[in-house]
């Protein structure tokens, strides 16, 4: 009953969007912060240095606590954007991995950036279909699957996080052989 009713509203709701190509644009704009892309393209490398990727040397300190580091730089992306372009204001507005790669390295790292996201995704799927018995590869696959692979600090801190719960995981479960 409720799945009628959840198929008959989303039904309904496609039929009354408004899919005009001014309202499609302005969403997928809004959505990607594209505003923010344009800032960063804007003021990188005129106005604001480029990172050389100190966004990721930054992950390093992640772990240190503030009382113990006062002046640890920014590890968040999206903040380190945000004091860039708007250095008076709070918080931070995701740049994603386009936006990251532009920051620290301009054009050049996008490209390259986007075609080493390519291999170490088609890498993932590979291993996954090199071992398709294994529960190993299996469950680094829906790890890497449900997050995604990206290029970003908050990304690759949680990468971090995860692949340190896996290890532990499959060493308590590892396969008896």
């Amino acid at each position: 009953r409720n799945t009628q009713r959840t198929q008959s509203f989303q039904i309904s709701s496609l039929r009354n969007a408004d899919f005009s190509v001014e309202n499609v644009v302005s969403q997928f704009f809004a959505r990607d912060n594209f505003d923010y892309y344009a800032a960063l393209v804007h003021e990188i490398p005129s106005r604001i240095d480029l990172q050389w990727g100190q966004t990721y040397l930054n992950i390093l300190t992640a772990p240190i606590p503030r009382a113990i580091y006062p002046d640890k730089p920014l590890v968040d992306d999206s903040s380190v954007a945000r004091q860039l372009i708007m250095p008076k204001a709070s918080g931070g507005r995701p740049v994603g991995t386009i936006g990251v790669l532009f920051m620290n390295w301009h054009v050049p790292g996008v490209i390259f950036g986007m075609i080493f996201l390519g291999v170490m995704h088609r890498a993932a799927y590979q291993y996954l279909q090199n071992n398709p018995g294994s529960r190993t590869a299996a469950l680094i696959y829906i790890v890497l699957f449900l997050h995604g692979i990206t290029l970003t600090s908050a990304s690759l801190i949680y990468l971090m996080q995860m692949a340190l719960m896996l290890a532990i995981t499959l060493w308590i479960i590892r396969d008896r052989r």
